[in-house]
């Protein structure tokens, strides 16, 4: 539940970083006072923080742009 402090603080990374052991199981919602789904706000952190907090990886730009060209299925033909 530390991780809830930090999304109500708007603290992303945070948040990503605290629930990473979460297995969104939902017991901490049956206990929860406030009503709240933590593992929902736990995976909308993760996404969030995936797509517009960390740097984009640079293999995955080097297949896309072999996907675009062609280059990734001759690579796998030969």
């Amino acid at each position: 539940m530390e991780y809830i402090s930090h999304a109500l603080h708007g603290e992303i990374a945070e948040v990503a970083d605290k629930s990473f052991n979460c297995m969104m199981c939902g017991l901490c919602a049956e206990r929860c006072s406030g009503g709240l789904a933590p593992y929902h706000i736990a995976l909308l952190c993760r996404r969030l923080y995936g797509r517009y907090l960390l740097p984009p990886s640079q293999d995955l730009s080097n297949i896309v742009a072999e996907i675009e060209e062609g280059d990734l299925i001759r690579n796998f033909q030969n």
